[in-house]
């Protein structure tokens, strides 16, 4: 009787009813995660907002932004963004409140940023804050009960 390959003996094993050989298992499909701060990308969107501010109609010439420049404002935008939420999880632990809020993120603005560039982002967030704070609806008033007569 000749030997048999291996390719022949799982085919055989499976036949009989055997257990399937470690290749031969199916891959569970990895389920998926939550975004971390790390796995948001800004680079289409700084190349957007450049290309928005040459207006090349008014300068004839549509200058554009190199890929390098556009990984290295990532870069810089990831580290802005992970300072920001390393100092908001310290807001919230000395505050010792489990709310994110609004006057936690200027204290985390406050600490992240300096200057010029602190104002600024503070006036936007407020700014963001009530936009949308306006576009959700009107709570629902509360039913009034009327006073029953005894």
């Amino acid at each position: 009787m000749a030997k048999k390959s291996k390719g022949e003996k799982r085919v055989s094993k499976r036949a009989n009813g055997e257990k399937k050989a470690k290749g031969d298992q199916k891959k569970k499909k990895a389920e998926p995660s939550q975004l971390s701060a790390g796995d948001v990308k800004f680079g289409s969107h700084i190349a957007k907002k450049h290309k928005a501010l040459q207006n090349p109609k008014q300068d004839g010439d549509g200058r554009t932004i190199s890929a390098d420049a556009v990984h290295s404002l990532e870069m810089m935008t990831d580290h802005l963004v992970d300072q920001m939420v390393a100092n908001s999880k310290n807001v919230l632990r000395y505050t010792k409140i489990t709310t994110f809020n609004l006057e936690s993120a200027k204290a985390a603005v406050n600490l992240t940023l300096a200057g010029r560039l602190r104002k600024s982002a503070s006036a936007a967030g407020v700014t963001a804050f009530e936009n949308y704070k306006a576009s959700l609806p009107a709570p629902a008033a509360a039913p009034v009960a009327e006073p029953s007569e005894a």
